[in-house]
């Protein structure tokens, strides 16, 4: 149906803005010294993990799910986790063809915050 109304050069474009997306997401993640992206995304899947020195792989793991389970009681955006290279990561797919270059910020900033916050939290009931 949505060839039909909309065509496939338009659905097209859309999905070449979903990839362009995901490589600003990966550009945020690769400029930001507490993040890592996994690959340059070649779709507009891209995963990302927060790198906070000094946490383990196991306490990674669980940061990572709490960050993408408060992310998505926000109701602002949909985050999953994955495993790859024996780590924890963010999986992102931006796939709405609404999704703008803002969307991304908003989302990368309410992850950086969301990360410290849970990585201070934890701190905090070590001390």
């Amino acid at each position: 149906m949505s060839f039909k109304r909309y065509g496939a050069s338009q659905i097209g474009e859309w999905i070449d803005n979903n990839v362009r997306q995901a490589k600003y997401l990966h550009d945020l993640a690769v400029q930001d010294p507490d993040f890592e992206p996994a690959s340059a995304p070649p779709m507009s899947a891209i995963c990302i993990r927060y790198k906070a020195s000094g946490l383990s792989e196991a306490d990674s793991r669980r940061l990572h799910a709490e960050v993408a389970e408060r992310i998505e009681q926000s109701g602002r955006f949909w985050i999953s986790t994955t495993e790859l290279k024996e780590k924890s990561w963010f999986r992102i797919n931006p796939v709405n063809f609404r999704t703008r270059r803002e969307h991304m910020e908003e989302l990368f900033a309410l992850l950086r915050a969301q990360c410290r916050d849970v990585e201070r939290a934890k701190t905090e009931l070590q001390v």
